[in-house]
């Protein structure tokens, strides 16, 4: 044999005694674990302890009630836009539809998006309806003459 081939027989020995001495390259032996019940030792959302059945309780969320206070401002600020804001006119320029609105006794020639006394926000403008935002609530101010006629 010539030491060339020699060589090349002690590297594959070498080779496989590494080979056999570190078999497992990725331990897969460690990745194998028992597995653990999960089970609920108590009921960490309730002072009760566990509940009955020894499955956790799923609440459904209690729909939002309005205090009083709410409501009355709520009410209030209605009251206060119906007061402040009247739909004077609609006036078409430029194929546009613009409103003609009085906040206080002063007037606003406005377009949907703008935003009046930096509160009230013009959503929507129809020849009878003026539709405002203020404080995210919605309202419909109807146009003057008509809401006369109404109460009539």
């Amino acid at each position: 044999m010539s030491n060339k081939a020699r060589f090349l027989c002690l590297v594959a020995v070498i080779f496989g005694l590494v080979t056999l001495l570190n078999a497992e390259v990725i331990k897969v032996s460690r990745l194998k674990k028992a597995k653990m019940e999960f089970s609920i030792k108590r009921d960490l959302f309730s002072p009760g302890g566990v509940p009955a059945s020894g499955q956790p309780r799923v609440e459904e969320p209690l729909p939002e009630k309005k205090s009083t206070d709410e409501r009355e401002k709520e009410d209030d600020l209605e009251g206060e836009v119906r007061r402040s804001i009247a739909f004077e006119g609609y006036i078409l320029k430029n194929n546009r539809g613009n409103a003609l609105v009085n906040v206080n006794g002063e007037f606003f020639v406005a377009v949907v998006g703008e935003i009046l006394k930096e509160k009230i926000k013009i959503i929507n403008i129809e020849s009878k309806v003026l539709t405002i935002e203020v404080e995210s609530k919605i309202f419909q101010i109807k146009l003057k003459g008509d809401q006369n006629e109404e109460n009539e």
